[in-house]
């Protein structure tokens, strides 16, 4: 199937589906129905039902993160919710944790980390079939020139 598309039709075909690509992102980011970034910040985004402090001043301790898989085995209940936990210590000190969605930016770079390997691999796929291409087609021209200096 890939022998009888052109170089031409091929760049055509990267070419339209890069674009749609991108069109589905921007389209994507421009009617996001997830949580803003204010909602973050404003502590809206966080899980309900999350222990705090009684006093309300808190110092956090330990950033959002994934919990980890012993804490997912024991079904802790803070990170039944999200799968995200962040550790934060009270005036009194009491240590408590409590279940976190992360940061969108955080999605947002592992995302394009993600599209970047993409297009290295494909990158580098692009390069290995056009040097194959170009030995057959060596080896090809060789066989013909053989011949024809054979005679046949």
């Amino acid at each position: 199937m890939i022998e009888v598309c052109t170089k031409k039709r091929m760049l055509i075909a990267i070419f339209g589906l890069l674009s749609v690509s991108f069109i589905i992102l921007l389209v994507q980011s421009a009617w996001s129905t997830h949580h803003s970034i204010g909602d973050f910040n404003t502590g809206k985004g966080r899980g309900k039902g999350n222990e705090s402090c009684l006093d309300g001043k808190e110092k956090l301790v330990e950033a959002c993160r994934a919990c980890s898989k012993l804490e997912l085995k024991r079904e802790l209940p803070y990170c039944l919710d999200k799968g995200y936990v962040e550790v934060i210590v009270c005036k009194d000190k009491k240590k408590i944790f409590r279940s976190c969605d992360l940061d969108p930016h955080i999605h947002k770079t592992r995302f394009w980390v993600f599209e970047l390997v993409c297009l290295l691999v494909g990158a580098a796929s692009y390069a290995m079939v056009r040097k194959r291409q170009k030995r057959l087609d060596t080896f090809l021209m060789e066989k013909i020139n053989k011949q024809i200096s054979e005679g046949v």
